[in-house]
């Protein structure tokens, strides 16, 4: 009979395993070390969610005019502009450059939503 036909016993492997203790060890050890480095490492990720009405600019000076519908993609897209990306950076002291500071950043709106 071959191993295979024989079978698996439980006695062998904890035979293997304290035959093999040190080299068992010093891995366990090793991956415990670098998973520390891999961790401590890593960048903190914060998540935060933020609601902003958009609503249409009323100028009460013109004596009530027609109001300009708000175009929702047009204020998405303002939320990642350079304006606010310096701003931004400036307000927290942040290096880098707008691309990778908006590069995380979703802005959605449900349809037919005046909200952000």
């Amino acid at each position: 009979m071959t191993e295979l036909e024989s079978g698996f016993r439980l006695t062998d492997l904890l035979g293997l395993l304290r035959r093999r203790s040190a080299i068992v060890l010093a891995a366990a050890i090793l991956g415990l070390i670098a998973g520390y480095v891999v961790f401590s490492s890593a960048p903190p990720k914060y998540s935060a969610t933020s609601r902003v009405q958009v609503q249409p600019f009323d100028d009460d000076l013109e004596g009530g005019g027609d109001v300009d519908p708000v175009d929702i993609a047009t204020e998405q897209d303002l939320v990642k502009s350079d304006d606010v990306g310096d701003a931004v950076r400036e307000e927290l002291g942040l290096e880098g450059d707008n691309r990778s500071l908006f590069r995380s950043l979703t802005v959605t709106a449900n349809e037919d939503s005046l909200v952000l």
